[in-house]
């Protein structure tokens, strides 16, 4: 009966601690952030009757941290991402969205000569491939355990066929605000080794027998299909993202490639982030 208590004990006392850790690697951020959305829309010639370009910024912004350097860091970052320019200097979110929507007009704007002639040889009929729509989306992904990741999310038709989307992540190291990059995380011939795992969670997900098979489905020549840097973390594994035309097809669309942490162990590097979630 003693050797019954004992062992159950041990048994709750191993749970206490799996229990603690658990709460550990859980651990919030706390970062405070504000959404900012802007809408607008522009008519050729300032003409209602005429096509429109329509666009949507949105972006939940950090405005506290109690590092306030991390913050600034963060700060620069998502906007340098959401507007897609190296500006640096930028910290106000919407004069930054601003300056995006103004640009996007100004360019727009550059089709209304194209517009005239086209209408003139379409006997005035009104021309749906002039619209167009541009959308960037910044998204919150994972806020744990001292690492932040972020989604900025590009959309844009310009005419033809079909728009096209492009998802970036960034990971960002909260103990002093930079980018973690695929070097802070493996060790230095990982390419060589974590691109067969690529290769082979991808033949599982499009449900091919062997990664070369992957060509029948779309997809490129496969010796370039490669670690991206683009992707993003949280406490189960790293996901890797390759958008259209990058590896595959555009009818393929996003391919979206998880690994857990336990199947890439073996090349982490000595300080990898990843290691507090083992």
């Amino acid at each position: 009966m003693k050797n019954s208590v004992y062992a159950y004990a041990m048994c709750l006392a191993v749970l206490m601690i799996s229990s603690c850790r658990n709460e550990r690697r859980s651990e919030a951020n706390n970062i405070d952030f504000k959404e900012y959305t802007m809408d607008s829309t522009y008519h050729l010639f300032d003409d209602a009757t005429k096509p429109a370009i329509k666009i949507h910024l949105s972006m939940n912004y950090p405005v506290k941290y109690k590092n306030h350097s991390v913050l600034d860091s963060l700060q620069r970052l998502i906007i340098m991402d959401i507007t897609q320019t190296p500006n640096r200097a930028m910290r106000n979110p919407e004069k930054a969205m601003l300056n995006l929507i103004e640009q996007q007009i100004k360019e727009y704007r550059l089709l209304e000569p194209d517009y005239e002639a086209a209408l003139l040889m379409n006997d005035n009929e009104p021309l749906a491939s002039f619209s167009y729509e541009y959308t960037g989306n910044e998204s919150n992904v994972f806020d744990k355990d001292g690492i932040f990741c972020f989604s900025t999310n590009i959309y844009s038709f310009t005419g033809g066929a079909h728009g096209l989307g492009i998802v970036k992540y960034t990971c960002v190291d909260l103990s002093d605000g930079s980018v973690i990059t695929e070097k802070d995380l493996f060790l230095d011939d990982y390419e060589s080794i974590l691109s067969p795992i690529i290769l082979e969670k991808l033949a599982e997900i499009q449900n091919v027998k062997l990664p070369k098979d992957l060509e029948n489905n779309g997809f490129f020549d496969i010796s370039d299909i490669k670690p991206n840097n683009n992707f993003y973390l949280n406490e189960k594994g790293i996901t890797y993202i390759y958008n259209p035309y990058e590896i595959a097809a555009y009818v393929v669309g996003i391919s979206e490639v998880f690994i857990p942490y336990e199947d890439i162990s073996f090349i982490l590097a000595p300080q990898s982030p990843i290691k507090r979630f083992l």
